[in-house]
């Protein structure tokens, strides 16, 4: 048994993270009612090899699934001891799968929607505040749903070129930072996760 205080060491890292990411979507998903899960911070944007991973999960429910639904037990690692909460502003899942730290965070579709709305409708300032999270979530996404791990952001567009991703959520990316005035480079943002939330894993 793993002692709690060891450090696994780790193989492939994008497998090992692919492979959680999976198991946790998909144990989710049996709940019924999920409209889509992405993962987001240093790990998966490639800054980091054992950090713990973050998962966010979008509901098509008017609140997320309540605690008793969430399968955190069948997730979670047997000496370990998961921990939830469930408020108004947060509803977490922490726990750990095969060795590494999840934080499994939900949301409901109205709150994704309503972060689209914000970025219609933001001036400059909020723009900028909102579009550095929103593009990393999907572009992360983007690289998911078409079975890739997304890899630094710093060479992205070879990627894309590389793994001959979709070709029009291609086109509206590059778009993005052609695009001079702010009310198009906003539509286009928000069309670009509108098509990448159409594209079929």
């Amino acid at each position: 048994m793993h002692d709690p205080g060891m450090t696994i060491a780790r193989g492939n890292i994008s497998t090992d993270v692919s492979h959680i990411t999976h198991k946790v979507i998909t144990e989710y998903s049996r709940i019924g009612d999920l409209a889509f899960g992405y993962g987001q911070g240093s790990v998966f944007a490639g800054f980091s090899r054992d950090s713990d991973l973050d998962i966010n999960l979008v509901w098509e429910r008017a609140c997320p699934p309540q605690l008793s639904e969430r399968p955190v037990a069948l997730l979670c690692d047997s000496e370990r001891e998961p921990v939830q909460f469930d408020e108004a502003s947060l509803a977490l899942d922490k726990l750990w799968v095969d060795g590494r730290q999840v934080d499994v965070v939900h949301h409901t579709g109205k709150t994704f929607n309503n972060w689209l709305e914000q970025i219609r409708h933001g001036d400059g300032w909020l723009f900028h505040d909102l579009q550095g999270k929103l593009l990393r979530d999907a572009y992360i996404t983007w690289f998911a749903a078409e079975h890739h791990y997304c890899p630094h952001m710093k060479r992205l567009h070879s990627w894309i070129e590389r793994f001959n991703m979709n070709a029009q959520i291609s086109e509206m990316e590059q778009k993005i930072w052609e695009v001079p005035n702010l009310a198009p480079k906003l539509q286009l943002v928000v069309t670009m996760v509108e098509n990448i939330l159409q594209v079929n894993p």
